[in-house]
């Protein structure tokens, strides 16, 4: 490698290295920009927990019999209604909050008799009556972590039995006729920093089946409820200035150096081509060229430009004439030529960038 073919190798590392360095501040400084103005993803947040549990516990206390010792049964068994005095009901409902809150809740019992037929395959009601039990009552907590609703009830058992014996034996009609009683308990809830009240609803039963020689008690409603209750926070933009001026000002600064580095490096990269095929046809062909440090005399010569090299040296070998080398423009154009009396054969080796200009000169001279 000699001197020239080394300060070209060396001007181009340090291109890459420049142009490299200016595209990575480039790419970086353009990613802060954006950056800046993108706003935070939104994100769930908890509110709170919410939490109830209910406790329902029931005993079915017995008329004077002969055959029961106690005077009352346990929930969940079978018990004959004829010897059925009254239902006794504990309830024990808990609502817990994880956070303290204002909650206002309300509450009321009733008992619903009914009486469904079967008609041909279709279920209908024939009829129902209400009755309160518990009126609605209405409270309210502040700043707790929830309320609890206890209440005892006894449900006489006889009154709904009697009524439903009285509409069969009037009509005759052989129902399905039950006593249900509904406990319907409703609350809602609102912390700070929270625009929205958090509606809750509970409904509770125990269903009885009348004008039946044995019934039993089912139970509804009771299952402990556990709820998350979240917002979403909408994302914002924060935007640094400080790192928004810096990084606009890396920008301004990095964009030129970059295009003029790569644009060097594109130069550099041509000039390597160019000295490589002008080395290559010096070291073929130096037998018959003779490299001259002054520019050939071309003057009342008529010129041929020869397209290729090897067109030139199968004229040298016609003629047997010498072909002159002469550079022109250094690194950039080179001038190989055969004369006679009349005539000069010239094969010009220009770099790449010179010759995209001379195409775009041509392209421009044909527009016009």
């Amino acid at each position: 490698m000699n001197e020239k073919e080394k300060q070209v190798s060396l001007q181009k590392f340090l291109k890459i290295m420049w142009a490299s360095i200016s595209l990575l501040v480039l790419i970086i400084s353009i990613w802060i920009i954006f950056d800046c103005f993108k706003k935070t993803p939104d994100q769930e947040q908890l509110v709170l927990n919410y939490s109830s549990n209910t406790n329902l516990d029931y005993k079915i206390y017995l008329k004077p019999n002969k055959f029961y010792e106690r005077s009352y049964l346990d929930k969940d068994k079978k018990y004959i209604s004829n010897i059925i005095n009254y239902m006794d009901v504990n309830l024990n409902y808990i609502f817990n909050t994880t956070v303290l809150s204002d909650t206002s809740y309300s509450y009321n019992v009733s008992a619903v008799i009914s009486s469904d037929y079967d008609l041909n395959g279709v279920t209908a009601e024939l009829w129902s009556k209400t009755y309160q039990l518990v009126a609605p009552k209405s409270l309210t907590k502040t700043s707790s972590s929830g309320f609890q609703i206890k209440e005892n009830l006894k449900i006489d058992y006889g009154k709904y039995e009697a009524l439903a014996n009285s509409f069969k034996e009037e009509y005759g009609i052989s129902a399905d006729t039950k006593l249900t009683i509904l406990i319907n308990i409703r609350s809602n809830t609102s912390v700070s920093n929270y625009n929205k009240s958090i509606p809750v609803s509970k409904t509770i039963s125990l269903v009885m089946p009348l004008n039946k020689t044995v019934t039993d008690v089912t139970v509804s409603g009771t299952d402990a409820v556990s709820q998350n209750v979240t917002q979403i926070i909408k994302g914002e933009r924060h935007i640094n200035y400080v790192l928004l001026i810096g990084a606009i000002i890396a920008t301004i600064i990095s964009a030129p150096i970059c295009f003029i580095s790569f644009y060097k490096l594109f130069k550099i990269t041509n000039v390597s081509q160019y000295i490589a095929q002008q080395k290559k046809i010096l070291k073929s062909y130096g037998d018959v060229i003779a490299e001259v440090t002054t520019k050939p005399d071309l003057h009342g010569l008529k010129i041929i430009e020869v397209k290729e090299f090897e067109d030139l040296i199968n004229i040298e070998e016609e003629l047997r004439v010498p072909i002159l080398f002469y550079e022109l423009i250094q690194e950039s154009e080179s001038w190989f030529i055969i004369t006679t009396s009349t005539q000069a054969y010239r094969y010009i080796l220009k770099s790449q960038s010179d010759l995209q200009e001379v195409y775009n000169m041509n392209n421009k001279t044909k527009d016009i």
